[in-house]
């Protein structure tokens, strides 16, 4: 039997960064889809930030942008 995958066919699990596209919370509404490098970009614009709401195209689970790996850079 072969692992689950998303509808990007990446195998199902917590790690959701290398998913195909993204979709994010606007005005209270699904926005999107975005790719990852456009979301990066919506980030860098700062049309994203980190309290805002994203979930990946395999997921409907809705998360702070903030705890996707990767997306912010951490500043020290």
């Amino acid at each position: 039997m072969n692992a689950p995958s998303d509808a990007c066919g990446h195998a199902a699990g917590p790690d959701r960064s290398s998913c195909c596209s993204w979709f994010y919370r606007c005005d209270g509404r699904k926005c999107g889809p975005l790719s990852a490098g456009e979301l990066q970009a919506a980030v860098r614009l700062g049309f994203i930030r980190p309290d805002d709401f994203v979930r990946p195209a395999c997921s409907e689970t809705w998360l702070r942008a903030k705890s996707v790996p990767g997306l912010f850079r951490e500043r020290g």
